[in-house]
């Protein structure tokens, strides 16, 4: 079974394309697990300095573009997180919901693009961590 985990945000060019990646990077080698991200009104493209501090970390996100709702593969998830949206997509299931509070880099200072992605990055960590201890878990009974 592959779980399902959605980022979602306002415009998907940003904090939602970070987690995505992130997670990806993350979870590397971890089977079963399947990362999306979406807005409620996608953007053109993804935010250039998203791009840039995500490269420096070693994520490459240059082929990433937003995503509305709409375009998902799926309306059942495992996971939403909820990074500055909406509170809920009502035609979107999860079996679990978390709304992570987080800064918007709205300014075009490097700085906040950065700090933005080191928190998103440990917020995703964190959840990889309690996914991997569930799984470990379940798998013991």
């Amino acid at each position: 079974m592959i779980m399902r985990i959605l980022f979602l945000c306002m415009d998907n060019s940003c904090v939602s394309q970070m987690a995505e990646g992130l997670a990806e990077m993350l979870a590397r080698g971890v089977p079963g697990v399947s990362f999306f991200s979406a807005g409620f009104k996608p953007a053109g493209s993804v935010n250039p300095l998203a791009i840039l501090v995500m490269k420096e970390k070693g994520m490459d996100i240059s082929g990433y573009r937003p995503k509305g709702l709409e375009e998902l593969p799926f309306r059942e998830f495992d996971i939403i997180v909820d990074l500055g949206g909406k509170d809920s997509a009502p035609f979107l299931t999860a079996k679990q919901y978390f709304k992570w509070t987080l800064p918007y880099p709205e300014s075009p200072e490097i700085v906040f693009f950065r700090l933005a992605r080191d928190l998103i990055g440990a917020k995703v960590a964190g959840l990889l961590r309690k996914i991997a201890e569930e799984i470990s878990s379940k798998s013991e009974i």
